[in-house]
């Protein structure tokens, strides 16, 4: 049997995001976050109860520990300020699925919603004591564009000439010229033996 005709070879279909359930949503996007933070230097580590009102932590090499709650959209909540140290994480809007993802301290995000609109005003702030929405303003977004991060993106091809070597059948060394030709490598100066 070759790999084409048995079943386990079969090429999955990517899942809508819109086709999962509330569970799956933050599964995902925890997988995403995590992609993106990575490029930073984080690693995440998921918590299987709310930690201080956080689902999971962001650890840095650098000692720096983020005790993150994961949204599906920008989001504030009365029971979040008593949390010390609590960031909010939520995927950018307008974006690719995934693709970004806002790193926000919960008092931070809180203080620029009270600048950027009147949702602290409000009788549903007052009342439920939370706030979101899918489609923040231009203001909002402006606001909160230092705690963006996005994949970090590396062009695997990029190179100067030079930068390769190539060892040919004849056991020479060999480069990669500016025309994109391959020439004899200049030969390592000799090491004396003082």
């Amino acid at each position: 049997m070759t790999t084409g005709e048995d079943p386990r070879f079969t090429r999955f279909q990517p899942v809508p995001y819109t086709s999962l359930n509330s569970r799956g949503k933050e599964n995902r996007n925890f997988a995403k976050v995590s992609a993106v933070l990575c490029d930073y230097g984080f690693a995440t580590v998921r918590l299987s109860d709310d930690y201080r009102g956080a689902d999971f932590l962001a650890i840095h090499p650098d000692g720096t520990i983020l005790r993150c709650q994961l949204k599906g959209r920008i989001s504030i909540a009365k029971k979040y300020l008593e949390a010390e140290d609590l960031w909010i994480v939520f995927p950018a809007p307008n974006r690719n699925e995934g693709d970004a993802f806002y790193v926000v301290p919960h008092d931070v995000l809180v203080a620029i919603i009270g600048e950027t609109t009147p949702a602290l005003e409000s009788a549903f702030w007052k009342d439920s004591g939370s706030w979101s929405t899918a489609r923040p303003s231009k203001k909002i977004l402006d606001a909160l564009a230092p705690f963006l991060y996005e994949p970090v993106r590396i062009d695997r091809f990029t190179w100067q000439p030079g930068d390769f070597e190539i060892i040919g059948t004849d056991r020479k060394r060999y480069i990669i010229d500016e025309d994109g030709k391959r020439k004899l490598a200049p030969s390592e100066p000799q090491r004396s033996d003082d």
